[in-house]
This record gives structure tokens, sequence and C-alpha cells, in this order.
């Protein structure tokens, strides 16, 4: 699934990389030029289309990715594959990315057997209720997100309610188990959008007012609760839970239509000083 791909059928394709020597892989930092860095979620997607490519027929489970340094748009990265324990339906694995000659990215990541995971965990936490439908979506009101650094992969629509900041989320190209993209690297990629501004919002709501977020991910966690994954609208909620000015805690979730449970994932984000509103770090990257 990983060798072989030259031509990308579909704009997701830029998410999986190359295979050139054992259980390393190259990619090309996928970033639109003119953005100052680079999506995290991205990142942990290329991630989790390596590990799966050296442990076929094995899905993600979980993974905690820690962002060490700024990956920079179209940047050459090599990630690095490392099993720290391969049982016979479960895998540990560790990938790291470096870019130029620092490690940008390490993560440890759970893979198990793709029959276990089918529905393992949505049917006792899932809300089991259907949720709103995406076509009804609040088309007045402003998603008050810059996506520009990740629209050309994924589409975005304002979800009804006033608390956990929701949305409606979707990739811009099939996702499947027939798709060259592996889907819970998808899934973990869609939790990852927008948490560094709720956390701004959260820590500095007066700020908040007249400025862009200026943060970073520090650490991203995530759990994949289905292996059921509807190409359809996600419903993304997140909310702070802990933190001060300075260091926030995030939690995301990620639900069907239907009203099960897809993902559940918390990311650390640091915060810096204000920037005007001309200005700052993408509210999208991680």
């Amino acid at each position: 699934m990983i060798e072989g791909v030259s031509v990308p059928e579909s704009p997701l394709e830029v998410l999986i990389p190359q295979r050139h020597e054992g259980n390393r892989f190259r990619a090309t930092a996928p970033c639109p030029p003119a953005q100052s860095r680079v999506f995290g979620g991205n990142l942990i997607a290329l991630m989790v289309n390596a590990a799966s490519a050296v442990h076929p027929g094995r899905v993600l489970r979980s993974a905690q990715a820690h962002f060490l340094a700024p990956v920079a748009p179209e940047e050459e990265l090599e990630l690095a594959v490392h099993t720290v324990r391969a049982g016979r339906r479960s895998a540990t694995v560790a990938v790291d990315v470096t870019g130029g000659r620092s490690r940008a990215v390490t993560a440890m990541l759970n893979l198990g057997a793709e029959e276990e995971s089918d529905g393992l965990m949505a049917e006792t936490i899932g809300r089991g209720v259907t949720i709103d439908d995406p076509a009804d979506h609040r088309a007045d009101v402003p998603l008050e997100l810059d996506t520009s650094s990740i629209d050309q992969w994924f589409s975005f629509k304002r979800a009804h309610g006033e608390t956990d900041h929701p949305m409606w989320v979707r990739a811009k190209a099939p996702v499947n188990r027939e798709s060259a993209v592996v889907p819970e690297a998808i899934l973990a990629a869609l939790t990852d959008i927008g948490l560094v501004r709720v956390a701004w919002l959260a820590a500095r709501p007066t700020e908040a007012a007249h400025s862009l977020p200026a943060g970073t991910s520090a650490q991203h966690s995530v759990w994949i609760h289905s292996a059921t994954i509807p190409d359809d609208w996600l419903l993304l909620r997140a909310a702070a839970f802990a933190g001060n000015p300075h260091r926030v805690l995030v939690r995301a979730t990620l639900e069907a239509r239907a009203g099960d449970l897809l993902a559940t994932a918390v990311q650390e984000v640091r915060l810096r000083t204000s920037l005007n509103s001309t200005t700052g770090i993408d509210p999208s990257a991680g």
C-alpha cells in the first residue's frame, strides 16, 4: 500500500510516506507553501500509515505523539518505524519523524487486529443517538477557524451548539478499507483540528476577542474506538478541561452521525504571548 505510490489519485495520498529502506520511509511535509508550519494531524497521519505498512492487517488503537520541533511546509521528512513489541494480535510501535537534522515528532502507537477493533468500544461508549444532520448546519454563523493550511484535504461546517465548539468535518476523498490511506490515520488527523484555538479561548478569553491564537501542540494522544469508519460527515467536539494561561489540556471527541463515538483525543497546548489579528500562528496547526 505504501510502496510504489507515485502519482496521487486523491488529495489524501500525500499522507502516505514512501518506503525506501527496510522500515524507513520518506515524505514531503504536507502543507500549502503559503503556510508557516505544518498541521500536526497530517504528521500523525503519516506516522500511522507508515506503522500500518510495517504491520499489515493491524489497525490503530491508540497513539501518543510528542511534537519536538516545527516542520516547514514541503520540508523533506524521514520516518523510522521501530517495533517495540509484536504479539500474535497486537504490536507496540515507535515512530520518529526527522526533518533536516533534528527529530521533529516522536510517537508511540498501539496496533491491534482489525477484527477485534471493529465496534469494540462504540457499542458501549457511543452515545447511541442520532445527532444533528450536517445538512442543517449553521450556515449563518462563521466557523471562526482558519482552515487554510488543511482545507485541501478536509471539509468543514459549523454545527449546532454553543459549548464544546462543535463542527462537522470530513475528508475530501473516500476513506475506507479499499482506499490507499489507512482510515484510522484520517480519524487521528481530524481529532487535531482547531484545538489550539479552543485552548486560547479558554485560557485567555480577553485576548481572544482581538488576537489570533499564539500557541502550539506539545503532545497529542488519540484513542480509536471503532474500526467501522463512515465515509461521511463526522462531528468534532472539543473543550478545555485543565490548565493555566500558558499550558492547557483540551479534550476532543469524534462522532458518527448515528451518535457512535469513533475517537477520543487529549492534547497539551502551550500558549505564548498574544499576537495581533494580522499575524500569528495558524490556529488550526498542531
